[in-house]
């Protein structure tokens, strides 16, 4: 008799451990109550710097650069996110801030065209490998080479830094927004930067 209420007592016990046990483990969370990640994806991003001189200057202002992690799956059903900033002291914060911000960009009243207030515009277009930038003004006019500043004239746009941050669709998360900035990018993935 004994030795059947100590079978019961272990029966008893190893059932409720398991059931303890399953649903604890159903999902971790934190102090907060918000579930832990347990790991973030790790990204992609490459980087690169055109210089003044390297755009080409029509109408509008365009660069290609080649990314080969560009390919049309990627481009169709994963996530591309690219980002600028200005390398050149007098042009951060009057034309591109120093930290990274999102393409489209949009900028206005820093340079004025046919002397007035314009909206600078950096844009950008996308084919398998390639990336194509473009900065255009509301004026449909060229931009000048150079403009005035305090202690002389700057070269216009300066070097601008690029930064292109591809996703695999197999990494791409459910509903993520297309105009994130870089440090909210930066929570949900783990970025690797790589200078083309």
């Amino acid at each position: 008799m004994k030795s059947i209420k100590i079978i019961n007592f272990f029966y008893r016990f190893l059932i409720l451990t398991l059931i303890v046990g399953i649903t604890s483990c159903s999902k971790e969370e934190d102090r907060s109550g918000d579930p832990i990640t347990k790991g973030k994806s790790v990204v992609n991003a490459y980087s690169f710097v055109v210089e003044n001189e390297f755009w080409e200057r029509e109408d509008t202002l365009k660069y290609t650069a080649r990314v080969s992690a560009l390919k049309m799956d990627v481009i169709e059903e994963g996530g591309i996110f690219i980002y600028a900033r200005s390398l050149d002291e007098f042009l951060k914060d009057n034309l591109l801030p120093a930290n990274w911000s999102i393409i489209p960009y949009f900028k206005t009243g820093f340079i004025p065209i046919q002397g007035e207030e314009s909206t600078i515009t950096f844009e950008y277009a996308l084919e398998e490998e390639f990336v194509n930038l473009e900065i255009f003004n509301d004026k449909s006019v060229p931009f000048p080479q150079t403009i005035p500043g305090q202690t002389g004239d700057f070269p216009f746009p300066g070097e601008v830094e690029y930064l292109v941050v591809v996703i695999p669709p197999s990494d791409l998360i459910d509903g993520i927004e297309s105009d994130l900035n870089y440090e909210e990018l930066n929570k949900l993935y783990t970025i690797n930067e790589i200078e083309l």
